[in-house]
This record gives C-alpha cells, structure tokens and sequence, in this order.
C-alpha cells in the first residue's frame, strides 16, 4: 500500500440566491423555451422543481450556490455529494419514471435570482448532466433526505476559488416532454438557505485526497458517523469499493466497526 489520504470538507451549505424560477404559458414550447420567466422567488423558503398542467403549463427550476472558495487550491477531488431534503414529492407517473436531474446553472449574480436566469439553468434543450438522475415514485412523500453523487462531469464544476453553481430540472423539462394534466407531472419542495435554522438546508459534502493515490473502503455492512446528533455517515453495502454516504439521526460521533484501507 502506498501512502494516501483521502478528507472530507464541513458541509457547505447554499447561499443567499438559491431558489427558483417559475414561467407558465398555455402553450408547452412556449413555457419551455423562454428566455426570461414570470416570476423568480430568491427568498422563499423552499425551491419548487416541477412540470405539470392545469389551465397552463408551469415549469419551475432551482438554483443552489455554494460558496467552495474554502477548498485548497492544490486538492484532488474524489467524489462529491450534494444532499438535499425534500418536503414534498408529488408524482403523476401513468406508469412512466420521473426524475429530478442536475444541471449547472450560468446565472450572472449568484447572490439572487431575476427572471432573466429561467433560461439559465442549464442548457434549455439536452442540458449537460452532473449526476446520475434521481427517480422518483409514482406517490406522494415528503420529509426525507436524499442526494447526487456528482459525476466526473459534476466534479469539473466545483470551483476552488468561488461559487459551485448547481441546479435542478424536472425530466419533463430537461427532455422536452409536455406533463398531462393529472397523469404525468412532477412537482418536487426542497427547503432553501431561507428555511428557519440551517437543520435542513442544501448542503455540498466534497471528498478529496492528494495525487499520490485514492481512498477505496474495504469493508463489510459497516458505518462511521463523524459527528453527533443527526449526522453524516458512511456505510458499506456490500464488499470493497461499495459505500454510501447519508444523513442519520441518533449516533454518536466516531461509530465505528472496521476500518478503512487506503491503495493508490
């Protein structure tokens, strides 16, 4: 085994701009392919991600900056995972698959959201992807932590000097695709920077080593939670390599079962 570190960062959590912007119009192409949208909402307390119909069509995009100028300029970043908690998830299926998608938004000002930044979220057609998309059932939830796992796309975009630009779309949205009024459409709640306390709020866990090597975990069904209370923790699944990184409550700081063997 060669000598290797992999740390992560402190959760980042999102800045005052994050939020969404909305456009109706009771023509599809006409709400998706606009340029400036009918209202933006950067101090809400919760960002509204959705597609669906009612009298007119109404599509919602949301913006999450992060202040990651804290990183070391000389660091490699491994993995990156933005976690998130929805309030609200609503889905109309009609036996399709929905999801949320990530995207990189290009807003000019970081610090709040104009109407001017619905066309900004991405791309409008076939935006470019930073992670995986997230499926959602065909029901009803809410209160629930979740995340992205940045692809080797989403890591390119976190910057070590300034703002991590992120955003969420509907896949109605991101593939072009009209919602049908009571059969297929998304509407999804996650709560903003805004919210009460930061209990809930987005946050960035970025994970990092040097150029000597990188950290794999080679463990079995075990967990390491570095804080207390409702903490981050790491969890195998299944063998050497497979892990996942979540949101639990009541553990303390240091649980721990087996450890980590780092390789280049």
């Amino acid at each position: 085994l060669k000598s290797a570190w992999a740390a992560t960062t402190s959760p980042i959590y999102t800045n005052t701009g994050d939020g969404y912007v909305s456009n109706n119009n009771a023509v599809w192409d006409t709400v998706h392919d606009a340029i400036t949208g009918s209202a933006a909402y950067p101090t809400s307390a919760t960002s509204t991600i959705s597609s669906w119909y009612s009298t007119n069509y109404v599509i919602n995009r949301a913006f999450f900056p992060f202040d990651t100028s804290s990183l070391d300029n000389d660091i490699t970043i491994t993995s990156a995972l933005f976690f998130y908690y929805y309030v609200i998830d609503y889905v109309n299926s009609n036996g399709g698959t929905h999801s949320i998608n990530l995207v990189q938004p290009t807003q000019p000002n970081a610090a709040t959201l104009t109407t001017a930044d619905f066309d900004l979220c991405g791309n409008i057609n076939n935006p470019t992807e930073g992670s995986y998309r997230v499926a959602l059932a065909s029901e009803v939830t809410y209160d629930t932590w979740s995340a992205f796992e940045l692809n080797a796309t989403g890591l390119g975009w976190i910057s070590l000097t300034g703002t991590t630009s992120l955003g969420i779309r509907t896949n109605f949205d991101m593939d072009d695709i009209s919602p049908t009024n009571g059969a297929n459409e998304l509407i999804y709640l996650i709560p903003n920077s805004e919210a009460i306390g930061i209990v809930y709020d987005p946050f960035l866990s970025v994970y990092y080593g040097n150029s000597l090597g990188r950290a794999i975990i080679d463990v079995d069904d075990n967990e390491f939670c570095y804080s207390t209370g409702t903490a981050v923790c790491f969890s195998t699944t299944g063998g050497a390599g497979n892990f996942r990184i979540g949101y639990r409550t009541g553990v303390d700081y240091g649980q721990i079962h087996t450890g980590y063997r780092f390789q280049n």
